[in-house]
């Protein structure tokens, strides 16, 4: 169990890099002209399969055993996802906590939640032993 939690660190910080990649393109090039609803689709498959990619390079690397300690790394890496999401809207957009949860009732709020959940379980869906 031990080892979930550096890779939970590991797993974040590298799937929220492209995210501070990507978020910049999704706002300022892809929302304006398809919409925040499309752009935030179009964008959240790169992002899946990054993480997945990068899932399965952690637990292998690190050796993450099979069962809880995967399901503790996408947990914690989830709760640190949603922190450091919090952290940015407060940053960039001046948000607090009530303007944050109101986002994720929104279409592309919804669609972000979701592709954090399935984030969160990667880890735990990964093959290597």
């Amino acid at each position: 169990m031990t080892r979930a939690i550096p890779a939970a660190i590991f797993y974040v910080l590298g799937a929220f890099a492209l995210g501070m990649l990507l978020g910049p393109l999704r706002e300022f090039v892809l929302a304006p002209w398809t919409g925040p609803l499309l752009a935030t689709l179009l964008e959240l498959p790169l992002v899946l399969l990054w993480s997945w990619l990068l899932a399965g390079w952690i637990v292998g690397r690190m050796e993450v055993p099979l069962g809880g300690a995967r399901w503790l790394m996408g947990g914690l890496a989830l709760l640190l996802l949603l922190a450091m999401e919090l952290a940015l809207g407060r940053v960039l957009r001046g948000w607090d906590f009530a303007a944050w949860l109101a986002h994720l009732g929104t279409e592309p709020g919804l669609a972000s939640l979701a592709g954090y959940l399935v984030f969160a379980a990667l880890p735990a869906l990964q093959r290597q032993p």
